[in-house]
């Protein structure tokens, strides 16, 4: 019997996304691979986890680590805030701090 659950992913509308802010790790995450016969995303292992208090502080807790995904043709640089999404199970970058 063929299984259909990959194939739902992509046909059923997205309910809506949650979000995380996180940083990247000393190595940040590789842009996206087009070198073979198919894409591949960029990934780290290695971001941590960042909160927002009412106050405005941002705390890094280093305890708690993601695995995230980046489809885009940029890199992202080491130890900046990422914001990510998580999509059909997965935490993909959503966008970087790209200030100086």
């Amino acid at each position: 019997m063929e299984n259909i659950a990959n194939k739902m992913l992509y046909m059923s509308e997205p309910t809506g996304f949650e979000g995380i802010i996180l940083k990247t790790g000393a190595s940040g995450i590789d842009a996206r691979d087009d070198s073979g016969s198919s894409p591949v995303a960029g990934k780290a292992e290695d971001c941590i986890r960042v909160f927002i208090k009412t106050d405005g502080t941002i705390k890094e807790d280093s305890s708690i680590t993601y695995t995230v995904y980046n489809p885009f043709s940029s890199a992202v640089g080491e130890s900046v805030y990422i914001l990510c999404k998580k999509i059909a199970g997965i935490w993909v970058v959503d966008s970087e701090d790209c200030g100086g």
